[in-house]
């Protein structure tokens, strides 16, 4: 992406999006996904057609709501490396999610070819998954 599709796509990603760290319980490992809903399918394709990824349909769920499409990417650890990287000096909302999932990609190059993880990587990522977790929380934040 350009400079300015990396704009578009912070502001999208401020608005409609969703860094995150995943925890596969099975396999007991972490995945870096991003997520992005709208009634816009157009928006999401435009993501998708950028970053790769798939769309879902996720039909209403009461009358007075449309229809909303969801793309969701994994990306491979470059592709995401990248595009995290350009696209963070736009971000406003979501900066520090963005931070988290940088850091979080950063442990991906000491896990290649299959190989198991250390102790210290794996707490260091649960660490992250924790984090994001608690900046990506809904509701009111808590009070003193």
């Amino acid at each position: 992406m350009n400079k300015y599709e990396s704009a578009y796509f912070a502001g999208l990603m401020d608005g409609e999006g969703c860094f995150n760290i995943n925890f596969n319980r099975k396999r007991n490992t972490y995945q870096a996904r991003l997520t992005m809903s709208n009634t816009n399918e157009k928006l999401v394709e435009w993501c998708r057609d950028r970053v790769g990824g798939k769309i879902y349909l996720r039909k209403k769920y009461a009358v007075h709501h449309k229809d909303k499409w969801e793309w969701m990417s994994w990306g491979d650890k470059e592709t995401l490396k990248s595009l995290l990287q350009n696209t963070l000096p736009f971000l406003v909302g979501k900066r520090e999610q963005c931070k988290v999932l940088i850091r979080f990609q950063k442990t991906l190059t000491e896990s290649h070819g299959g190989k198991k993880v250390g102790d210290s990587v794996k707490a260091y990522r649960e660490q992250l998954y924790q984090q994001i977790k608690v900046l990506n929380a809904k509701g009111l934040a808590e009070t003193e």
